[in-house]
């Protein structure tokens, strides 16, 4: 399995993996995810520990079911809430950032780089208010903010910037 983890900021966290549907743009990784229904009452036992076994569970705590995505769930993505200014800011210094990165690790991309995030970053802002933002789960303030919006029945496209991302195989 491979695991997409962000080259910015200070923990780089995980944003994705190879479990999700992904297609590749030019600038962009855009992942499908759906929305999934969550049992809060399953437990999962490892045995690892001799009183895990004796404790039971009163089946009130952590009981029903709730909607998440799964994308989201399972790599502890955060919500995270932009206006368009405050947005552009943030983006401007992540994409300095990834140009820094890619001069120092791949300089014949640059170019193409620049090109392609400029004109992927007008297209979201042009259609900014349908996007909701999520960071990873340690909400790095230096770290990609990914946007995602509703694409169908119980279905979210999420675009993370694609030279922002490593994979690392597990």
């Amino acid at each position: 399995m491979k695991v997409y983890k962000d080259v910015a900021g200070y923990y780089q966290d995980e944003l994705f993996s190879d479990g999700f549907p992904a297609e590749e743009l030019p600038a962009l990784y855009a992942v499908t995810a759906t929305t999934v229904t969550k049992d809060l009452s399953v437990r999962v036992d490892t045995g690892s520990d001799d009183e895990s076994a004796e404790a039971e569970d009163d089946g009130e705590a952590g009981s029903g079911t709730i909607q998440v995505i799964n994308l989201v769930d399972s790599h502890r993505l955060q919500k995270a809430d932009f206006d368009k200014k405050s947005y552009l800011t943030h983006l401007k210094g992540y994409l300095r950032q990834i140009e820094s990165h890619l001069r120092a690790s791949a300089p014949d991309e640059v170019e193409e780089f620049r090109k392609n995030t400029q004109e992927a970053a007008k297209a979201m802002v042009a259609d900014f208010d349908s996007y909701t933002f999520y960071r990873g789960e340690n909400l790095d303030a230096e770290g990609m903010v990914a946007f995602a919006r509703p694409a169908g029945n119980d279905t979210w496209t999420f675009n993370f910037w694609k030279h922002g991302v490593r994979a690392e195989q597990y």
